[in-house]
């Protein structure tokens, strides 16, 4: 039967499958509580994840965009539209999106992606400082910093020292990759990229 008093029966639901890796079933879950309850922004931002973790980037970005939409305060909500819209070219899109996330650390890191991308590195700069004293330990969103002031060793050692804390920070992979021209002594570094991107719970 439906009742609204299930819908957070099914979100929690979700939620544990989600914690299973049991991504499909997550998502039924949490698309049974949306639909239950369609102006909760928790529950489309739950079922976004899920879509995420299986690739289905269009699905995901319209779920967080209801999630956005239904509570605009939601800021990891903005910030995961904007990471999926930079991912799609948007740049411009993705920007405001970070607008609405202006309190975490990463959607000035994207935020200055976007900048950069469209040539206003000054300003690009100025998100990665904010990035940098929103998270004083991110030292990823600091390599990236570095790499836009021009100083690709220190930012080397900043992604480097990141992936020693947790060596599944993708972001911190991208950050090597894209800061030098790679060599035969790198081919460590791309056999550990290569293993983790067989780990399913490695998100797209």
């Amino acid at each position: 039967y439906h009742h609204p008093a299930d819908a957070a029966g099914y979100n929690n639901l979700g939620r544990c499958y989600l914690a299973m890796q049991e991504l499909g079933l997550a998502a039924d879950q949490f698309a049974k509580a949306v639909e239950l309850e369609p102006d909760r922004a928790l529950f489309h931002h739950n079922l976004g994840e899920a879509l995420y973790l299986q690739g289905l980037n269009g699905e995901a970005l319209a779920a967080f965009q209801r999630a956005a939409a239904a509570d605009p305060a939601m800021q990891q909500a903005w910030l995961r539209v904007a990471k999926l819209l930079i991912h799609h070219g948007d740049r411009e899109g993705a920007i405001a999106g970070c607008e609405r996330a202006p309190d975490i650390a990463e959607a000035h890191v994207v935020w200055a992606e976007a900048l950069q991308e469209l040539g206003r590195r000054d300003e690009a700069d100025e998100h990665l400082r904010k990035a940098s004293d929103l998270d004083p330990q991110g030292a990823v969103a600091h390599g990236y910093r570095l790499q836009v002031l021009g100083r690709f060793d220190e930012a080397r050692v900043a992604f480097e020292r990141a992936l020693v804390s947790n060596p599944r920070l993708t972001r911190a992979y991208q950050g090597l990759a894209s800061g030098r021209r790679l060599g035969e002594s790198d081919r460590p570094l791309i056999e550990q990229m290569r293993e983790l991107v067989q780990d399913p719970r490695l998100p797209p």
